[in-house]
């Protein structure tokens, strides 16, 4: 179903974790494919690596390669978009410069992988395109910040 741009203003978006009610422009949550719902980044950043406690949630996330590890943990996190804003949307073509092991030959690849195993969304092509952890690819960076 197809919502005008006014109509997006009117709903209401709740976290399915919590149920706190959440900003339509998604600027206090993220999309989750374990859940195919938002989560807002309070429940996330409070069950980061809680796996063993009863009252956290289990997102399902996947094995990541080395290259992948590094676009994440260096090319998104290093940027500064996503410095501004927890979790900005950040340029596709800003990447490669805070990557470590990642070659510009290799990151549309490992940004289709990202995107396959549901860690990063993308939008637009080109020049153009932009990128943004998703629930669990945010998840994956706070339980991997601190190595």
């Amino acid at each position: 179903m197809m919502h005008k741009p006014l109509e997006i203003l009117k709903l209401e978006i709740y976290c399915r974790i919590c149920g706190r009610k959440l900003n339509p422009f998604g600027t206090n949550a993220v999309r989750s494919g374990t859940f195919n719902q938002e989560v807002c980044y309070v429940c996330l950043k409070k069950n980061a690596g809680q796996d063993n406690d009863h009252k956290s949630f289990h997102m399902i996330i996947p094995e990541v390669t080395d290259l992948e590890h590094d676009v994440i943990m260096n090319g998104i996190v290093n940027s500064e978009f996503f410095a501004d804003h927890i979790n900005g949307i950040i340029w596709s073509d800003t990447l490669i410069e805070e990557c470590k092991m990642t070659t510009p030959a290799q990151l549309p690849g490992v940004l289709e992988s990202l995107v396959k195993k549901e860690l990063i969304s993308h939008d637009g092509s080109g020049a153009d395109s932009t990128i943004q952890l998703t629930a669990e690819g945010y998840t994956y960076y706070l339980t991997h910040r601190d190595e």
